[in-house]
């Protein structure tokens, strides 16, 4: 019950964030506490027939009450918490004025203003309302040195129930903050030790999925040319020598492309890429197998930043892992335009792709995702002679 009413004064964009959170649940909670502590005072001074203080009193529950929605309406923590404050100070200066000054029950609620102001808002807020009931403490000192004599408006033979009534209350009040900013703040780290562990399982989960695609993307294009390779070993026994030294040397680059995966991750290791390059190199790879005609069309100068130049490139790598998996294709046609917005177009005379292979390929998916971080456009369609990727920024 307590918790929904705490929470109903808490703006719901407050309630993210654990340790904004925190201090709201401790503000709330601690003028929740002393408006019934305003109420009950209220009855004992009517009790003792001491009228300032219970107008007082009563000002004070109806103004702390006023404040909770003020919380809730968004206003200004600092101001709430120091309108707090003052009004409680303010309720405490009247009942000690009006019930003999120095030697008042009241004066020791002094000390639990700085103290609250403390929790509440930090060490500033805490020495300002340290000074200032510093100042108030001195002032009845003071005035009692120099034979003020303070009224005192209550019936005197309620003045020890009112002392032990008023040490009691001190006791109760700065147990009961405490006991809240102790709950808060475990209940805080609670929340923040489980979001670091949801963050780091989240931060786990991407990584794999990142290792899933490099491998899936980096790897794949050189593991099908070998098994193309291995196919054509096959049915051209004469040539059998010279293909396999060029697969021995393709599964070192498989090798080598392992390898650097891990440092691919990393942009700032990609600060030198070259996307024609970068193009060329495996599309002169594709070449020298001897089964796809290949072509690599470039206009204008490129402009892209490296990390985009390398993303660019692992979705075109995918593409033409693709046709060598899938296209059964006997050319591809790369042309790269940098002159308006950048455009990439790999086209190819196999097969074409199905509508559920568009979809609900993996590496499809992963060209899509990669094109979406860049804020670009993907399409892939059937030409009626083969399939056209077309990359648009």
């Amino acid at each position: 019950m307590l918790k929904k009413l705490t929470l109903y004064f808490i703006p719901l964009e407050k309630q993210e964030l654990p340790e904004v959170l925190l201090k709201y649940k401790l503000v709330v909670n601690i003028i929740l506490i002393t408006f019934l502590f305003d109420l009950d005072y209220a009855f004992i001074t009517v009790t003792i027939k001491m009228n300032e203080g219970t107008l007082s009193l009563i000002t004070a529950a109806i103004l702390h009450l006023l404040l909770l929605f003020a919380v809730k309406k968004n206003l200004p923590l600092l101001f709430i918490i120091n309108f707090y404050v003052f009004i409680g100070v303010s309720a405490v200066f009247i009942s000690i004025y009006f019930s003999g000054g120095l030697i008042s029950p009241v004066l020791p609620w002094l000390a639990t203003s700085p103290v609250v102001a403390l929790l509440m808002n930090g060490r500033k807020t805490g020495v300002i309302w340290l000074l200032i009931n510093t100042v108030i403490a001195l002032y009845f000192g003071i005035s009692d040195k120099l034979g003020y004599s303070f009224p005192l408006h209550y019936d005197l033979s309620w003045k020890n129930s009112l002392a032990i009534n008023c040490l009691v209350g001190l006791i109760l009040i700065v147990f009961f903050v405490s006991y809240v900013f102790e709950t808060g703040k475990n209940s805080a780290f609670k929340k923040l030790a489980e979001n670091s562990i949801l963050l780091a399982e989240e931060k786990r989960k991407n990584a794999f999925h990142e290792i899933s695609q490099e491998i899936h993307d980096g790897v794949g294009q050189t593991l099908s040319i070998i098994k193309l390779n291995l196919h054509l070993l096959e049915k051209i026994k004469d040539e059998s020598g010279g293909k396999l030294n060029e697969t021995v040397e393709l599964v070192t680059k498989a090798i080598v492309d392992l390898r650097n995966i891990s440092n691919h991750l990393y942009s700032e290791n990609l600060h030198s890429f070259n996307l024609e390059n970068a193009l060329n190199d495996d599309l002169t790879l594709i070449k020298n197998i001897g089964t796809h005609s290949i072509s690599l069309n470039v206009t204008g100068n490129s402009s892209l930043e490296p990390k985009t130049a390398f993303t660019l490139y692992r979705i075109a790598k995918e593409g033409l892992n693709n046709i060598l998996k899938h296209a059964s294709a006997t050319s591809i046609m790369i042309s790269v335009d940098y002159s308006n917005q950048f455009s990439m177009i790999i086209q190819d005379n196999g097969v074409g792709i199905s509508y559920k292979n568009e979809h609900n390929g993996q590496g499809i998916t992963s060209m899509r995702d990669r094109m979406n971080l860049l804020g670009g456009h993907l399409s892939i369609e059937n030409s009626g002679q083969g399939t056209i990727l077309k990359l648009i920024i």
